[in-house]
């Protein structure tokens, strides 16, 4: 198609190939390979995303969750790639050392203690392009649309992607550790006041995926209980129970 050897070629247009789609109501294999090399590539607004992807999820859930993959693993990758660049503390001529330093003299830290204060302080503020991925609310508003509508399409399509963040923001094991890692981000299962758009959606999706089709389920579960982190096992037992 026209579309397919002009425009597809030209990122710098595709914020204009993406709107083609608004009105679409037929999806198939094609349009949503199409649709999926621009959300991959370019920053869409997730709303937009989430709209179409709900549009898929009416006849084709499984095109929708790919979609959605699509834009998570654009942000996830750019939350990376800030994270890696994100700059060493200048020492003690740097402004914002100095006043780490004053507020922990202020407040009569010892000094014993003032080291690895400082060290989750820059820490957290290095691991920040991650956390903003998950928090309070957040981006992907409308996914509960496509958690409703093809819960085990998006399950399948996510829950890797849950591992990989989850992994991403828990703190190194000890040696030898054969503990499961936790990480603090996804706050599963507290409410719409805690937990992000996102996860309140994959909380939803779980529950409903195991109601709909226990088998696919519980064959889902046999690959994501090998998982080392605890989200997925907040999934799989919220699942389950």
């Amino acid at each position: 198609s026209t579309l397919e050897s002009c425009w597809l070629s030209k990122p710098e247009v595709d914020q204009g190939t993406f709107n083609v789609f608004r009105e679409c109501t037929e999806w198939d294999d094609r349009a949503a390979r199409i649709i999926e090399k621009i959300v991959a590539r370019t920053a869409i607004a997730p709303m937009f995303v989430c709209s179409r992807a709900g549009s898929m999820a009416k006849t084709r859930p499984d095109l929708g969750a790919r979609l959605v993959r699509a834009g998570l693993d654009r942000d996830l990758a750019r939350a990376r790639s800030e994270t890696d660049n994100i700059r060493a503390p200048g020492g003690p001529h740097d402004p914002a050392e100095r006043e780490t330093e004053h507020y922990l003299r202020e407040a009569g830290v010892d000094a014993s203690e003032e080291e690895e204060i400082k060290q989750y302080l820059q820490e957290r503020e290095r691991m920040r392009p991650l956390t903003d991925l998950l928090r309070a609310h957040g981006d992907w508003h409308g996914l509960d649309v496509l958690a409703k509508l093809g819960p085990a399409d998006l399950i399948e399509a996510l829950w890797t992607w849950v591992e990989e963040a989850a992994l991403m923001l828990s703190r190194p094991a000890s040696p030898g550790s054969l503990r499961y890692k936790v990480d603090h981000g996804w706050r599963f299962g507290e409410g719409p006041h805690s937990s992000s758009y996102l996860a309140q959606a994959i909380w939803t999706a779980v529950s409903t995926f195991a109601e709909a089709d226990s088998s696919r389920f519980l064959k889902w579960v046999t690959a994501a209980s090998k998982s080392e982190a605890v989200a997925v096992h907040q999934l799989i037992v919220h699942g389950l129970i």
